[in-house]
């Protein structure tokens, strides 16, 4: 299996999987969106864009760490993106959350991680 293929795998159960179960939150644009380019396009697309409502609901959540962006951001996936997508998903997660939303504690293997 080529490195795209588990990241389109790594999408369907981190992120979509993990955000309908955790937050009972049923992205199917999300998941429309990777059937019909597959994961790694969808991915680029979604970082060269502003965030989306998906990445917004998540961070009201306080679950940014179930997102594509905390995704991008883990060092098996870094090769398949730009230095420049890597930094828009920093970017977003370093966005500072509302006094509304909680915070979910994790763990994960980014050494930049700006969730931890």
């Amino acid at each position: 299996m080529d490195k795209k293929t588990e990241f389109q795998m790594a999408m369907i159960e981190n992120v979509y999987l993990a955000v309908l179960r955790q937050c009972g939150y049923d992205a199917r644009t999300f998941l429309a969106m990777i059937a019909e380019k597959g994961g790694w396009q969808t991915a680029k697309g979604l970082l060269h864009g502003s965030a989306q409502s998906g990445f917004r609901g998540l961070r009201r959540l306080g679950r940014r760490d179930r997102s594509l962006e905390h995704l991008v951001i883990q060092p098996q996936w870094c090769e398949l993106f730009t230095p420049d997508e890597i930094d828009a998903a920093l970017q977003r997660l370093r966005r500072k959350r509302t006094k509304k939303t909680r915070r979910a504690s994790h763990t994960c293997d980014a050494p930049e991680c700006p969730l931890r």
